[in-house]
Parts: C-alpha cells; sequence; structure tokens
C-alpha cells in the first residue's frame, strides 16, 4: 500500500467522526460522573440528617454504571488499568447491594 491508500483507508474509516465532538462528548461524561457522585452525596447527607439512615440503592446504581463504563472501556482499549478499575467498582456495587438487602431485612440499622 503506498501513502495515498493509507490516507483514503484512514479518511474512510474516520468518516464522519468530528474531533470536536468527541471531546465534548468525553467532557460531557466526566461532568456527568461528577454531578451524579455530588448529588448522590446530596441524597445520602439529607436522608442521615432526616431519617438517620443510608441509602445504599443510590450507591448500587452509581457504582454499577461507573463499573459498567470501566469494563466497557477496557472492552474497547484493552488496557489492564480500565479493567482494574471496572473490578473495583464492581466489588464497591456488590457491597453496596449486600448493604442495601441487610437494611431491607432489618439487620443494618442505619
Amino acid at each position: 500500500m503506498d501513502k495515498k491508500e493509507i490516507l483514503a483507508e484512514n479518511q474512510k474509516a474516520g468518516k464522519g467522526m468530528d474531533l470536536a465532538d468527541l471531546d465534548a462528548q468525553k467532557k460531557g461524561t466526566y461532568l456527568s460522573y461528577f454531578l451524579m457522585a455530588f448529588l448522590l452525596l446530596v441524597f445520602m447527607g439529607v436522608n442521615w440528617i432526616f431519617f438517620k439512615r443510608i441509602s445504599y440503592e443510590l450507591l448500587v446504581i452509581l457504582c454499577t454504571g461507573a463499573g459498567a463504563a470501566f469494563f466497557y472501556k477496557f472492552a474497547m482499549l484493552r488496557k489492564k488499568h480500565e479493567l482494574v478499575v471496572g473490578i473495583i467498582w464492581t466489588v464497591l456495587a456488590l457491597l453496596s447491594l449486600t448493604s442495601y438487602i441487610l437494611q431491607l431485612s432489618g439487620v443494618l440499622k442505619f
């Protein structure tokens, strides 16, 4: 393959992909995770102040979403770091789910 063929192949593969759009999407994703975590802390704080209860269900949702995002990123990039972080988020999700079930059954009082 000569340079022109390689260039044509790359242009065909990247057709319709705008770098500014991809960057905005990436930054938007980071912002949404930050806002979800912030709101999680606010709602957990309100529940603790008024009801003396921790909202484990919110933790399950946040940790599961983050774990899924990192596992997808690992599947696309094959970077070990993404796999490790995905496993950590999944373990946190399972711990939160266990705490939620124990809270529902009355074993945990908060």
